[in-house]
């Protein structure tokens, strides 16, 4: 999975915009109003939520909460 969360920088690295005469490279962000940016966020915040969780679970903080939490 890691290999395709790499990859989510593609279409954010490389998206130009045309206004007038002038093209605008988009440097911060998703493209909006574009069919595939929701996929793309919910692919990226598992990806985010993944890594999260394997921090989490080296120490004793996910433990801790899922003892609490249950």
């Amino acid at each position: 999975m890691c290999n395709v969360c790499e990859k989510l920088s593609f279409p954010q690295d490389n998206y130009f915009n045309k206004y007038g005469n002038d093209i605008y490279k988009q440097v911060t962000g998703m493209i909006m109003g574009a069919n595939y940016v929701q996929l793309l966020a919910d692919i990226f915040l598992f990806c985010y939520e993944c890594g999260l969780i394997k921090i989490l679970s080296k120490s004793n903080v996910l433990r801790t909460v899922a003892t609490v939490s249950f």
